[in-house]
């Protein structure tokens, strides 16, 4: 086995085994889009040959922090459990510290269980959290949409209108908005409501308060 670092003579073979990657590994809901061989542009990488034939790879590239990121480890099925991979990303990681980097970064997806395990007893935590949605239904939420209104109601059992309309006022500063109101009291009723709606933003509005003393 030769292994040695990847030249633009390889692209070709090199995105054969992408190819293989993606057709084993690829579990995310959208599509991998086509491989172009001027994406190894840039980067670094380290080639397997068994007999001429690139067989495995190891690629990656420093961010412009000088932080080495591991895009792709990969070997081909029937040789894998030799070593192979270990030796190149060694490689690739002797490169980055030659290039300055003190810190290693990479992508894995949750779906491969087995590189996870691989990775974490390399000694890589996870820091962040990749996540994706359809473009369409991103756009459809955010999308301006009229506010559905929102309700709070109190009621209170008092023939003390003052207390009351104190209260009532207190309490709209806090939770009402510009668009609150009030419905008028019930008759002969003990019961004072104050709604307010919507609930939009703590501002005082302009406000009043339904009192009905009880009826004697």
């Amino acid at each position: 086995m030769n292994l040695r670092e990847l030249e633009r003579g390889d692209h070709r073979a090199v995105a054969e085994l992408i190819e293989l990657y993606d057709r084993e590994q690829w579990r995310r809901p959208y599509p991998t889009g086509e491989w172009k061989d001027e994406y190894l542009d840039g980067w670094l990488g380290f080639v397997g040959e068994d007999g001429g034939r690139i067989v495995a790879v190891a690629l990656g590239s420093l961010d412009p922090h000088g932080t080495g990121g591991v895009h792709l480890v990969y070997v081909r099925e029937e040789l894998r459990r030799r070593g192979l991979a270990k030796q190149l990303l060694a490689l690739l990681v002797a490169r980055f510290r030659e290039l300055g980097a003190s810190w290693v970064t990479l992508n894995v997806d949750t779906t491969n269980e087995a590189a996870l395990a691989i990775w974490r007893r390399l000694g890589f935590v996870e820091d962040s959290l990749h996540l994706n949605t359809p473009l369409d239904r991103l756009a459809e939420r955010l999308e301006p949409r009229d506010a559905a209104p929102s309700y709070a109601s109190i009621h209170v059992q008092s023939d003390d209108e003052r207390s009351i309309e104190r209260a009532a006022i207190i309490t709209g500063s806090v939770v009402a908005s510009a668009a609150s109101s009030v419905p008028a009291p019930r008759p002969a009723s003990t019961t004072t409501s104050v709604l307010f709606l919507p609930n939009m933003s703590p501002r005082r509005p302009a406000m009043g308060v339904a009192t009905d003393a009880a009826r004697r």
